[in-house]
């Protein structure tokens, strides 16, 4: 049960990372395009 719930943890850790990185790339692609232009 314990290990059950422990990867549930970390299955929202996971969502989160991926969230944060979608808008971490989005953010560093909009800085790109600044940049080039």
């Amino acid at each position: 049960m314990v290990k059950s719930h422990f990867s549930a943890q970390q299955r929202a850790l996971f969502r989160n990372l991926v969230i944060f990185d979608v808008h971490y790339s989005q953010l560093f692609l909009f800085i790109k395009i600044l940049h080039f232009y």
